[in-house]
């Protein structure tokens, strides 16, 4: 169940990484925006498995894969007005 789980969450992650790009992309003609968001994933790519490892080892790794959308949507929430576009969203 949990590697179906897994499956899922990169199969719908996927879509999501050139749609990132093309964001980037938008926000700066320069390539400048493409490079902060290649960036961002890259250090996400690092951080977010060691962060998931250490939650699993402190809380278990249902508390800590729990975790990973509860993540996700608050990232979704602070991006806007972190990229100056509160009044967009």
């Amino acid at each position: 169940m949990l590697v179906a789980g897994l499956l899922m969450a990169g199969v719908g992650a996927a879509t999501l990484f050139p749609l990132m790009l093309a964001a980037g992309d938008r926000l700066d003609a320069t390539g400048r925006g493409v490079a902060a968001a290649s960036f961002g994933a890259r250090s996400g790519f690092l951080v977010i498995p060691v962060a998931v490892g250490a939650i699993s080892d402190l809380a278990g790794p249902t508390i800590a894969f729990a975790l990973l959308p509860l993540a996700g949507l608050g990232a979704s929430l602070v991006l806007p007005a972190a990229l100056g576009r509160g009044d967009d969203a």
